[in-house]
């Protein structure tokens, strides 16, 4: 043993066994007349196995993520750092992506990259990506087209023809880059398609526009009154979803008995079909979707007519005005006396 290795070894047996005097030299000789060669080495390594700190991985190691586990997304802070963009980046949910790669360097990189912004979910197999997907429900589906079991167009096209999981946008990724393969690919209802080798700053910016996109029309969803979401492209199953929750919600608007489990038996779906299927098109509940519905009509009313505004309770369903009132206030942040007063100076 070299001698820069002695202060070390002198404070692991002191870690270990307590302080005590000793010269080094001495300490050697009784050491290795106790102990044989083989029993010594045993010994400082189980010594320093117990006595070294915890080292960081290196980049490559941090980046490799193993499938069907999701990389953790926490971001680190400077303890400097005290803006509030700081502190709402840290505490908000962020989006969830599904990446289906069977390339576990190139999983491992892009699921590296992408965790610094979203959830990142990796599987390495196409059937399994399409169970993941419909039980976890993830804004944005990332997928090789050459794959176990099934290939990316098939993923694609079973997520964009499965009510569970239409509303689902697709990014394809593969190293086929001749132009009937990219139309084939968008063919099967892919959202977006890069070819490999592809520049990470443009993977990046795509799945950020594809999950914006998405979280933009979830807006304009949840407000069908105000928001004009007949202008919105999405796929032909959601379009029919969200025709067929207003035409009921239009025919029940004035039954103040109507509820989600009203909601639920008109759908002819099963509970947490609506539910889920509502929340990722809406990003709402079926409770608050109902009633932000029915605020959003008497809005449209008092925009419309000069009505009290116990009748127009009375036509969103509500027969208790003072509770409507104070729903209607929470959904515009202002009673609707102070909203029709707004209507009324042009100041709305």
């Amino acid at each position: 043993m070299q001698a820069s290795g002695i202060p070390l070894l002198n404070a692991l047996i002191e870690d270990y066994f307590g302080n005590f005097a000793t010269n080094a030299n001495i300490m050697f000789s009784h050491l290795l007349s106790f102990l044989a060669g083989a029993a010594f080495a045993m010994l400082i390594r189980h010594l320093w196995a117990t006595y070294q700190k915890p080292v960081n991985a290196s980049p490559k190691e941090a980046s490799e993520v193993s499938a069907h586990h999701a990389v953790p997304t926490t971001p680190e802070i400077s303890p400097n750092d005290t803006s509030d963009n700081a502190t709402e980046e840290s505490q908000r949910e962020r989006p969830l992506v599904l990446l289906i790669e069977d390339d576990s360097e190139l999983s491992g990189y892009l699921a590296g990259m992408l965790s610094q912004h979203y959830t990142v979910i990796v599987e390495d197999d196409g059937k399994k990506g399409i169970t993941q997907a419909t039980q976890l429900q993830p804004d944005l589906v990332i997928t090789d087209v050459m794959l176990p079991s099934m290939n990316g167009r098939q993923i694609c096209r079973h997520l964009k023809t499965t009510f569970e999981t239409s509303h689902i946008p697709v990014l394809m990724l593969t190293a086929m880059s001749d132009d009937s393969d990219i139309e084939q690919g968008l063919s099967e209802g892919a959202d977006s398609y890069l070819t490999k080798p592809f520049n990470i700053k443009v993977v990046m910016a795509q799945v950020a526009s594809l999950i914006r996109s998405r979280q933009q029309w979830q807006q304009r969803l949840g407000k069908p009154l105000l928001q004009c979401p007949d202008n919105i492209t999405i796929p032909p199953l959601d379009r029919r979803f969200m025709d067929e929750l207003s035409r009921i919600m239009e025919e029940e608007l004035g039954n103040p008995n109507f509820d989600v489990s009203g909601l639920v038996s008109r759908m002819h779906m099963g509970h947490s079909t609506v539910l889920r299927k509502l929340k990722a098109l809406t990003g709402m509940s079926p409770v608050d979707y109902i009633r932000s519905y029915r605020m959003q009509k008497a809005a449209y009313i008092f925009q419309k007519e000069k009505l009290p505004v116990s009748e127009v309770s009375y036509h969103v369903g509500y027969s208790d005005p003072k509770y409507f009132s104070k729903c209607f206030a929470r959904e515009f942040g202002k009673t609707p006396k102070a909203y029709m007063k707004e209507i009324h100076e042009g100041t709305l």
